[in-house]
């Protein structure tokens, strides 16, 4: 169990990924928040393994808008990210677009994300201090010098080129601080920098709608993403 421990530690230093961008755009890119010109509410879960008792569940809520007067945009989420049931991320944030004309139909995007994380370990752990001649013990020494509950901020941001109506391309930082976090006082574990690259199509099937101006609220789009997100030793193309 000792080697679990390590292995739930190491774990969180991963983001969880969702490939559906469409619904979770702000999670590739703080900028992509009210993209659509449209109030827009997303829903992602997951859940691995699930024929075993102990599967991994990860469910993302997300409201964002754009708001054309201001040539602005803003969004909210919250996260829960269950790794069985010995490690549970919760993670609410809120982020904020602004728009920079270049010249008519296209502009440049930039985000910001502000969130607080709270990462709280399980009360079934067992220490690899506590397996003594094949049997469990009730104390560990371990369990005395940790903390369970971890809290602290995290900031991200990104930028991208868009083409009103048309494609967009960006980049994006998440955890710029690459904030640290212990559970042992003498073993913090970092979460690591994720750089986000991506291209969307983004094509209003309501040839009035738009993100410069007030001309209407999209209810019909089409879009696709090719993304690449690089993250400690992990890399994911989608």
């Amino acid at each position: 169990m000792a080697a679990s421990m390590s292995f739930v530690a190491a774990a969180q230093d991963i983001d969880y990924q969702l490939t559906g961008h469409s619904t979770s755009p702000f999670a590739l890119n703080p900028s992509s928040v009210g993209e659509a010109n449209a109030y827009r509410v997303g829903l992602n879960y997951r859940m691995q393994w699930p024929t075993l008792e102990n599967e991994y569940k990860t469910m993302r809520v997300s409201y964002d808008q754009n708001f054309f007067k201001l040539v602005s945009s803003i969004g909210a989420h919250y996260v829960y990210d269950g790794q069985a049931k010995d490690f549970k991320s919760h993670e609410i944030g809120v982020t904020y677009a602004h728009n920079v004309r270049v010249v008519d139909g296209h502009y440049v995007r930039l985000g910001l994300t502000a969130a607080m994380f709270v990462k709280k370990l399980g009360d079934d752990i067992i220490f690899g201090d506590q397996w003594q001649n094949g049997s469990v013990a009730n104390n560990s020494l371990e369990q005395d010098n940790m903390q369970d509950t971890q809290v602290f901020p995290d900031f991200s941001f990104g930028a991208q080129y868009v083409w009103e109506n048309r494609l967009s391309a960006g980049a994006a930082i998440y955890h710029i601080a690459a904030p640290t976090y212990g559970f042992v006082d003498d073993d913090a574990n970092q979460l690591n920098r994720r750089y986000s690259f991506h291209v969307r199509y983004l094509h209003n099937l309501e040839s009035t709608a738009g993100l410069w101006g007030n001309r209407g609220k999209v209810e019909n789009y089409v879009m696709g993403t090719v993304a690449y997100q690089h993250q400690g030793e992990y890399n994911v193309a989608n």
